[in-house]
């Protein structure tokens, strides 16, 4: 991995990942990304790395979205539902926890904010979801 400050260029190496997807910078000024190969999360303060491992996560990430209290959200495109981390620990929303809808049919595609602050979640099977940091409330066709 690479990385300028508009002077100089460094070169990072984390892991012998062959392959890291860039996520997003978050708030805090962390960077996150995750390789391709391997279902771990890396972050970057500007002076070190730290890894989380797939103990919740059973993928790669495929997009992630910073709320308005700071926590993180994560989801891979699969049918794990969506992951939240609120800096200290991480939570799976699954159907198996009562959350999401039967996991086959919430295939989480995709995530945003809006300007309101809520989170919005879009599957597979066109449902939406709306989380507004208290409830997921649910719209289909």
């Amino acid at each position: 991995m690479f990385c300028s400050d508009g002077k100089t260029l460094n070169h990072y190496n984390v892991d012998s990942i062959e392959w890291v997807r860039p996520l997003m910078q978050s708030s805090n000024g962390d960077v996150w990304f995750n390789s391709r190969y391997k279902p771990c999360l890396y972050t970057y303060d500007g002076k070190s790395f730290k890894s989380f491992s797939s103990i919740v996560l059973k993928d790669w990430v495929f997009a992630m979205v910073e709320d308005d209290n700071k926590n993180l959200w994560f989801n891979n495109g699969k049918n794990d539902g969506v992951t939240f981390y609120d800096g200290k620990k991480f939570i799976n929303y699954t159907a198996e926890i009562g959350v999401m809808p039967n996991v086959s049919n919430f295939f989480c595609t995709g995530m945003l904010k809006d300007k309101e602050g809520n989170i919005w979640f879009k599957s597979l099977s066109t449902e939406l979801c709306k989380y507004d940091g208290k409830t997921f409330n649910f719209y289909s066709e």
